[in-house]
């Protein structure tokens, strides 16, 4: 009935089911005691903004629906929770963190959170975010929002856990759930689940319909999945992703091949033939000192592959601020226009944010008062030459693979240079630091619409590295 070749939880979970073990419901059951243990009380670790409460009854229905219909889907009764920018049209709100937003209900599901039902996910709730998708504000703390409050960190108490999907990594660092789904516009969704240890995938952007997610820059906004395996994401990856005629983005990936989990079995050579770009340095631009990070990377020279130093081209990411700034009012006044609630624009956020300002001004609105600001948005000469910078900086990218013949290129954190491109990213956890208490990960950037070769490399060294993080959550 289900996949036996690959390193799935997913598919674990669905063959123990098979075999009499537990189902949809008590799934269900143990994400709510887990949340209970480790959200509410615990470390509180704050990830879950709202549960939906027709999920139960989902659940209840899914169970039945196997002994009458058979399989609906791939994700046949699974939990997912879903960040709080993609619209569901349930019982819970999609406010991406603002409360300026608090009463806002969907009137229809997002293509991606209709893909997943069709798949047979149960969508149980919302993850809190950073607000705005860490657009709100210049210094505001990642994981913060003012409707949901701040996450923690999932290994320890007052690290950074990053953003902007902050709350789907940590959901699914904690065992809440097999899979959530996070947005990402420059490193929102690789960042985090590279801090808190899960693997996650920003697909190339047209892959998924931005439909029904609130957004911040159409040119390089996507979601992606979350999950603690490299099968689980490219399973999600292959339900999520689609043809959608209310996104055009998505027309630049329809009629090609949508890689799977047929990419992550594992192949009789290993990783021979495929040549990976190694950038050594961390997010400050230091060397990396993690030995767990360089016993990965003879893992992968193990497995076959070729390994080569590797600097990204420089001043790609120049315009990116420009094009955040002129894309983000257009974009967002297009997505609220939909929906229930008051507020219907990113002036109506500023000003309900100006109405209540020691609950939603605790860091200022700097970034958007910065978009309102902008006369004529995407309509200006700056904006035209910093769109130029993100395709000349895919141009480049392109060319420096082509020169080092580059499948992929691996960090620690993952390099901007891709993201403004639209590019994929795919990280996973490689080790664990004792000393500092936390997980090191491993980043592959890549050029547009290889994803499958990214899943190739990953479940690989995955594979190969076996587990690397501790069993459960310190003092749990």
């Amino acid at each position: 009935m289900l996949p036996e070749k690959y390193t799935s939880g997913i598919f674990s979970m669905q063959r123990a089911w098979r075999d009499g073990g537990p189902g949809p419901v008590e799934w269900l059951r143990e994400s709510r005691r887990k949340i209970a243990a480790l959200d509410k009380s615990g470390p509180c670790l704050n990830a879950v903004l709202e549960w939906n409460p027709d999920a139960e009854a989902a659940a209840a229905a899914l169970e039945r629906e196997l002994e009458i219909t058979g399989l609906r889907g791939p994700l046949h009764g699974v939990p997912v929770l879903l960040k709080d920018n993609i619209d569901t049209a349930d019982g819970t709100h999609t406010s991406a963190g603002t409360l300026a937003l608090a009463d806002r209900f969907a009137l229809k599901d997002a293509l991606i959170a209709a893909r997943l039902r069709a798949a047979g996910a149960v969508l149980c709730g919302k993850t809190n975010m950073t607000e705005l998708a860490n657009y709100m504000t210049e210094g505001m703390p990642n994981g913060y929002s003012s409707r949901g409050g701040q996450v923690r960190h999932a290994w320890k108490a007052g690290e950074d856990p990053s953003g902007s999907s902050t709350g789907s990594a940590v959901a699914v660092a904690a065992g809440y759930v097999p899979l959530a789904v996070g947005t990402e516009t420059c490193g929102s969704i690789i960042s985090p689940s590279a801090a808190n240890g899960v693997v996650g995938l920003k697909p190339t952007v047209g892959w998924l319909s931005r439909a029904g997610v609130i957004p911040i820059a159409p040119s390089q906004d996507t979601a992606g999945p979350i999950a603690r395996t490299v099968a689980d994401c490219a399973l999600a990856l292959a339900v999520m992703a689609g043809y959608d005629p209310d996104d055009p983005s998505t027309g630049s990936a329809h009629g090609r091949a949508l890689p799977g989990v047929e990419y992550c079995r594992l192949r009789p050579g290993g990783l021979k033939g495929y040549r990976i770009g190694l950038y050594d340095k961390d997010g400050e631009d230091k060397p990396i000192t993690q030995a767990t990070f360089y016993a990965a990377v003879d893992a992968l020279r193990e497995l076959g592959a070729e390994v080569s130093p590797y600097s990204p081209p420089k001043g790609t990411a120049a315009g990116m601020g420009t094009v955040l700034r002129h894309e983000f009012r257009p974009a967002m006044d297009a997505a609220l226009r939909s929906g229930t609630g008051a507020v219907r624009s990113l002036r109506d956020i500023a000003e309900y944010n100006r109405t209540h300002p020691e609950k939603c001004l605790r860091y200022g609105q700097t970034n958007v008062d910065a978009a309102l600001a902008v006369e004529h948005p995407m309509l200006t000469r700056e904006y035209f030459d910093a769109r130029e910078v993100a395709r000349d900086a895919l141009a480049r990218l392109a060319a420096s693979f082509e020169a080092q013949r580059l499948d992929a290129v691996a960090s620690m954190a993952g390099l901007i240079a891709f993201p403004v491109t639209g590019a994929p990213a795919l990280t996973l956890p490689v080790g664990f630091d004792l000393a500092a208490g936390l997980p090191v990960p491993m980043t592959f950037n890549a050029l547009p619409f290889t994803e499958g070769t990214l899943f190739t490399i990953a479940s690989a060294l995955e594979a190969a590295l076996g587990g690397v993080l501790p069993a459960s959550l310190p003092g749990f």
